[in-house]
């Protein structure tokens, strides 16, 4: 009825289930282990394959909005706009880290507030919704880690989201590259190369603000403004500095992956007997 996997996208799974739903056909998820697969084994692999999916999704939300057409309830339409939605994360997320920036090295407020409002109103509400967003999802997403992986996926996400939001039918399909081997430990600068830069600028801002502020050069600004951007720089620091970590690669040259199952099996020895037991884990090679 929707004519095959769909194509005009590049995440066909979840455009083909939409079109699926709009016929009227229902989706399950099944809460069994059905098959087993590889993920990426490199820094740089991962951020190829979730650019491919960033596109996909905001091509979907191009080309076969969920808000708009036949077919879907409200539930489903707010369930695909938000997986839509929640790729465009890039842009906003950069804008957040790198703010402080334009008052250490321009004197510019980007907050049109004090800092008492900012500090009565903006910090309260940053940390309770933390919290709250850490408390509902429980051991299923951990909020600092969760900052740490948009952090490193953010700069690679932005270009991608904006081209396929002007040009959906931009760019090709491609499968993500699975089952390499890494034979040493290096550090993958390359793919953090833009956090690098963005923590250079951040670090020698806030000391180029200390030696601006001892010298007097602050006349007629509040104090707590500065203390404030500062602050705001010291939390993208550290954010910047834990993201940079996670392109540390380790040695990987497993090249059959161990899957844990528990299987009956007949172990055959080489004298003639035999052995009836059940697997724990196994692989092909091992």
């Amino acid at each position: 009825e929707v004519g095959g996997f769909a194509v005009e996208t590049v995440t066909e799974d979840a455009h083909t289930a939409l079109k699926l739903q709009r016929r009227g056909w229902n989706t399950a998820f099944l809460d069994i282990p059905l098959a087993a697969g590889l993920a990426t084994e490199r820094l740089a692999l991962h951020v190829n394959q979730r650019i491919r999916w960033a596109r996909g999704m905001t091509q979907i939300f191009r080309i076969d909005n969920p808000l708009l057409g036949r077919g879907l309830k409200l539930t489903q339409r707010i369930c695909y706009l938000n997986a839509m939605l929640h790729f465009q994360y890039g842009l906003p997320r950069v804008v957040f880290l790198t703010s402080p920036l334009v008052f250490m090295l321009f004197n510019l407020n980007i907050i049109s507030s004090s800092a008492t409002l900012i500090f009565a109103y903006v910090l309260p509400h940053l940390v309770l919704s933390t919290m709250v967003n850490s408390r509902i999802t429980g051991r299923y997403r951990y909020a600092f880690w969760g900052e740490i992986y948009e952090t490193v996926m953010a700069f690679h996400l932005i270009l991608p989201t904006l081209l396929s939001l002007i040009s959906p039918r931009l760019g090709k399909f491609n499968v993500t590259d699975k089952g390499d081997l890494t034979d040493r430990d290096y550090f993958d600068s390359h793919t953090v190369r833009p956090l690098i830069i963005t923590t250079l600028l951040m670090v020698g801002s806030m000391i180029w603000v200390g030696v601006r502020y001892f010298m007097h050069d602050y006349a007629g600004i509040d104090p707590r403004v500065i203390l404030f951007n500062i602050a705001w720089g010291t939390f993208s620091t550290i954010i910047l500095l834990a993201s940079i970590a996670g392109a540390k690669e380790t040695k990987q040259i497993r090249k059959p992956i161990r899957i844990y199952a528990r299987l009956p099996v007949t172990v055959l020895f080489s004298d003639g007997s035999q052995m009836q037991t059940r697997t724990f884990d196994f692989s092909i090679g091992g």
